[in-house]
C-alpha cells in the first residue's frame, strides 16, 4: 500500500515522488514532508539530549531557560551568567564578595509562614535549606567575581524543606546582581515538586534519568526587573534586608541586602548568650557592682577615721568637733568590726581614749 498525503483536496501518491502529478504538487510534497521529518527528528533528538545539550537547540516553544555561562549545574541546579535586560542601567560588577558572606546574608533571609494550631502564627523559616546555601554561596561569590557590569546571575536550587507534617521538595528560582554597594535578589518562584521521595530528590538534583519534571518543557520562572516573582509566603524584614521600589510598586519579591549590616546583625546574634546563661551573667554583674560599691565606702570611711585618729594626735590624744568618749569608741568599735584597723591599733587607740576619762 502507497503512503498518500493529501494538500487540500489534491491526493498524492508515493509514486508521485518518481515522477508523477503535477509539478507544483510533487514540490510541495517532497518540501512539507521534508520538513515535517526534520521537525521530528530534531524534537526526539531534543528530549534524549541532557538539559544542557538543550541549549544549542532552536526554542520552539518558547520554555527554554535564558542562555548563558553555567558557573555551577548539577542535574537541573544551576547558577549561571545571563546577560542584563536592556535599558536597565549597569551594575557594580564584577566585585569580590566571599562564600561566607554570602552564606551569612542566604541564612539571614526567612519567611513568615502561618502554622495554625502546631505552633505560633508567623513564624520565620529560612528560605534556604543548607544543601541550597552551600551550593548558592560558593557559586554566587564565584559569579559575581566573573559577572560584568552588564550581566546577571540566574539560578535554581532543589532541597528538601520542613512541611507541615514532613519535608516537601521544593525548586527555588531567583536573579542576583550587585547594584550601589549593595546585594539584590529577585526570587522567580518556590515551586513545590510533591510526591517525590527523599531519595528520589537527591537524584533529582544530581540529574537523574526517570525524574519526575522535566525542566526543559516545565522550566522555573526567572524573575526579571519588570516581571515580578512569585511568592507564596511574605519575607521577613530584618536587620540589612529591604524591599525594592521599583517603577514606583513595592516588590516584595525582590530583595536589596546590605550585606555588612546583616554580617553584623549575624555575629550579634551569634554572641548573644543564651537566656538561662544571660540571667546568671546579669546577677554576677550585680553582685560585683554592690561589691565595688561597698569597698568603696569602706576606704571613704577609713580614710574619715585615719583623719580623725590624725586630729586625736595632734591635740595630745583629744578629738576635734566636740565628739565625746563615746562616740569615739563607737567609731572605733566600728573600724574593728570592718577590719580597717588590727587588734593591736583597737586595743592601743581604745586605751588613749580610756585614759582621758
Amino acid at each position: 500500500m502507497g503512503l498518500s498525503i493529501r494538500i487540500g483536496n489534491i491526493p498524492a501518491s508515493s509514486t508521485g515522488f518518481l515522477g508523477t502529478g503535477p509539478a507544483w504538487c510533487k514540490s510541495m510534497t517532497r518540501f512539507d514532508i521534508s520538513k515535517t521529518f526534520r521537525h521530528l527528528a530534531i524534537l526526539l533528538a531534543a528530549f534524549s539530549m541532557p538539559a544542557r545539550a538543550f541549549d544549542f537547540l532552536p526554542d520552539f516553544f518558547g520554555t527554554k531557560e535564558p542562555k548563558g555561562v553555567y558557573v555551577f549545574q548539577a542535574g537541573q541546579q544551576y547558577v549561571k551568567i545571563v546577560k542584563r535586560e536592556k535599558g536597565e542601567g549597569s551594575n557594580a560588577q564584577p566585585v569580590r564578595l566571599t562564600p561566607q558572606q554570602v552564606r551569612t546574608v542566604l541564612e539571614g533571609i526567612k519567611v513568615r509562614k502561618d502554622t495554625g494550631l502546631l505552633s505560633e502564627n508567623n513564624e520565620q523559616v529560612p528560605v534556604f535549606v543548607e544543601s541550597e546555601i552551600s551550593t548558592l554561596s560558593a557559586a554566587i561569590s564565584r559569579g559575581l567575581e566573573q559577572a560584568k557590569a552588564d550581566e546577571d546571575l540566574i539560578f535554581v536550587v532543589i532541597g528538601m524543606h520542613e512541611g507541615i507534617l514532613t519535608k516537601e521538595q521544593i525548586g527555588i528560582s531567583g536573579r542576583v546582581f550587585y547594584e550601589d554597594g549593595k546585594l539584590n535578589l529577585i526570587f522567580g518562584e518556590f515551586k513545590s515538586l510533591s510526591g517525590v521521595s527523599e531519595e528520589k530528590a537527591r537524584n533529582l538534583a544530581a540529574g537523574c534519568g526517570d525524574c519526575p519534571v522535566d525542566e526543559r518543557t516545565n522550566p522555573f520562572k526567572i524573575a526579571t526587573r519588570s516581571d515580578a516573582g512569585k511568592m507564596d509566603d511574605p519575607i521577613a524584614i530584618t536587620e540589612g534586608l529591604e524591599f525594592k521600589t521599583y517603577d514606583n510598586k513595592l516588590r516584595p519579591d525582590w530583595l536589596v541586602l546590605d550585606v555588612n549590616k546583616m554580617v553584623a546583625a549575624a555575629e550579634k546574634i551569634k554572641n548573644k548568650l543564651p537566656p538561662a546563661l544571660e540571667k546568671e551573667q546579669a546577677r554576677a554583674q550585680a553582685e560585683a557592682a554592690k561589691a565595688n560599691l561597698e569597698r568603696r565606702q569602706m576606704r571613704e570611711e577609713l580614710a574619715r577615721m585615719r583623719k580623725e585618729m590624725d586630729q586625736m594626735r595632734a591635740n595630745g590624744g583629744s578629738a576635734s568637733g566636740g565628739e565625746s568618749i563615746e562616740d569615739r569608741l563607737a567609731t572605733l568599735d566600728k573600724m574593728k568590726k570592718k577590719g580597717l584597723i588590727t587588734e593591736e591599733e583597737y586595743a592601743t587607740r581604745r586605751k588613749q581614749l580610756l585614759d582621758q576619762i
